[in-house]
């Protein structure tokens, strides 16, 4: 059975590339459904942030293959730091600008676990990886 970490990772490669995948086919329907007006340079940049969560799910995937423990730490940091901004501009645009149809729950939710999961692996643990992995921690 994967561990919980290795699930995480593959959440973190497939919703990302899908949302991507939407923002890069259909950015005016993307814009709709967050309840915006789809003009030329809406679409334009809503096309340039898909390169984003591409990049997240690219870094998902390279942790699910490395040995390097400390590439695996640098990997949830810069997942968790992302997932920050990330939902919270959703939850922002949410609660002060349009509502969105998937609600504060969905962002609240995925801002916790993105948070507990990225600072747990990322930060306050780094000597949890199996033991296919290297022990060492990044030291700034």
């Amino acid at each position: 059975m994967p561990s919980v970490r290795t699930i995480y990772l593959w959440l973190t490669v497939v919703l990302p590339w899908f949302s991507s995948l939407l923002y890069l086919l259909v950015p005016g329907g993307t814009i709709k459904y967050f309840g915006g007006v789809p003009t030329p340079s809406a679409k334009f940049w809503v096309q340039v942030v898909a390169s984003g969560d591409i990049v997240i799910g690219f870094l998902a995937l390279a942790g699910l293959k490395t040995r390097n423990s400390q590439v695996l730490q640098l990997i949830f940091q810069a997942i968790g730091v992302y997932n920050i901004f990330h939902m919270s501009t959703f939850w922002f645009n949410h609660l002060f600008r349009e509502a969105h149809p998937a609600g504060p729950s969905f962002y609240i939710s995925a801002l916790i676990i993105s948070s507990i999961a990225c600072g747990y692996w990322g930060w306050w643990n780094p000597y949890q990886f199996d033991s296919e992995h290297i022990k060492t921690k990044i030291k700034f």
